[in-house]
């Protein structure tokens, strides 16, 4: 089933008026295949779905976007609605009260995202967008790609040639690519480190404006390392199928760190969090989540273990609820 967004805001918003100015909500109320919002804000009524957009965009806007577009603009003689984004936010709310996903400054809010928990739980069409981005993502070849000699930039650079010729739209983030020592980095940007006896890809495509977030991590002779990862790839169906529809996030942390042991000390980052437009949204998989999964979450699970002066290992794959309230991979 796929939903109406704006539909179900405006049965939320009851006689208020919603303002909308966070980037990734902006793309999901108005149109999500494009990288950037466009509109500097969305509102919406029982009456009206406006995006609210610069003179710099209007044109743009008028094109692409799936609502009806007013303008603002500083400049002398310039055809628009306001001079700023306030004063048109105020225009068009017309003296109701305004729901605001951030605060606005110069404009007095009630601050709440009723959009958040719409994000959170993803329709049909949405579930089939991140599947796709997911198949594009590995379908890349990193055998081949990765091999003795080529430094961290010419990887990413074959990597993201490889996710384009698969079909991507975009990317979700640029590709992270470490080698060696560089692998104890929970993140890291691409340098002229060759890869010798360990190497860690950081990848996602984006199909349609949704996102794959994936991580693998190649080991070359190092016993040591072989072995770290034995264990990180075997803990993650061990705890996946203990949990579900339901389950709180915290606990699905907590649940890698126990598999870890002696090593947890080296488990740096949050075990997870969810895929959508943005490809760091809710629910948050981490030791201090107030979330938990519902049916339709898309979510990433990336346990990982960095040693300093020896390298790291991460394991990263995306994961849905599906109809029956199980973890399942959004593809294998």
């Amino acid at each position: 089933m796929v939903r109406d967004p704006i539909k179900i805001l405006k049965e939320k918003i009851d006689e208020n008026v919603f303002v909308s100015v966070d980037s990734g909500n902006i793309r999901y109320l108005s149109n999500p295949e494009f990288g950037d919002a466009i509109a500097s804000a969305i509102l919406i009524s029982k009456s009206e779905e406006v995006a609210l957009v610069s003179s710099l965009e209007k044109n743009r806007a008028l094109d692409v976007l799936n609502l009806s577009v007013k303008t603002y603009s500083p400049l002398p003689k310039m055809s628009s609605d306001a001079r700023n984004l306030v004063s048109l936010i105020k225009k068009l709310a017309n003296g109701k009260e305004i729901i605001s996903d951030r605060g606005i400054k110069g404009l007095r809010t009630k601050v709440n995202d009723p959009v958040k928990e719409l994000r959170e739980v993803k329709d049909e069409n949405e579930i089939e967008k991140i599947r796709k981005a997911n198949r594009i993502t590995k379908s890349v070849n990193l055998d081949e790609i990765i091999e003795k000699g080529r430094n961290e930039i010419e990887i990413a650079r074959d990597v993201e040639d490889s996710m384009i010729k698969g079909g991507a739209t975009g990317f979700a983030f640029p590709t992270i690519v470490a080698c060696n020592k560089h692998t104890a980095y929970s993140h890291h940007e691409p340098a002229k480190e060759k890869f010798k006896y360990c190497a860690m890809v950081d990848f996602g495509a984006s199909y349609k404006g949704y996102c794959a977030d994936v991580t693998r991590t190649l080991i070359l002779e190092n016993r040591r390392l072989e072995k770290i990862k034995e264990m990180v790839e075997e803990s993650i169906p061990k705890v996946v199928e203990s949990f579900g529809e339901g389950s709180r996030c915290s606990d699905i942390d907590r649940a890698f760190r126990g598999e870890f042991k002696s090593y947890k000390k080296y488990f740096y980052h949050n075990t997870g969090h969810g895929l959508g437009v943005e490809v760091h949204e809710s629910p948050w998989l981490k030791i201090n989540s107030k979330d938990t999964l519902k049916k339709g979450s898309v979510f990433t699970i990336e346990p990982g273990i960095y040693i300093r002066g020896l390298g790291g290992i991460r394991i990263e794959d995306d994961f849905y609820i599906d109809g029956n309230g199980k973890i399942k991979r959004i593809c294998e």
